[in-house]
């Protein structure tokens, strides 16, 4: 699932990438002044930026975004690298 759900974000990424300079062109060529497009794009990136903070809140503590989750260790890396350290 967290691969399907790679290739979304990845799909809606690159579609964005198209749309916006296209937009942005179209509005430009229709002599709409920059600081109006400016601040047109000013607001759906606050919304965008604000949703997906707020989703990442919510998905912070779920297992399956795990590498491993079976691994019932907390801050798995921090205690790999001082075991890592430990060792040297």
């Amino acid at each position: 699932m967290l691969g399907r759900a790679f290739g979304f974000h990845r799909a809606l990424d690159n579609g964005g990438a198209m749309l916006g300079p296209l937009c942005a062109w179209y509005l430009f060529s229709e002599d709409i002044p920059m600081g109006h497009v400016f601040l047109g794009s000013l607001v759906p990136g606050i919304l965008v930026t604000t949703y997906g903070i707020e989703l990442d809140h919510q998905r912070a503590n779920e297992a399956k975004f795990l590498i491993l989750p079976w691994v019932q260790v907390k801050c798995l890396a921090s205690h790999l690298l001082s075991l890592s350290l430990r060792q040297a």
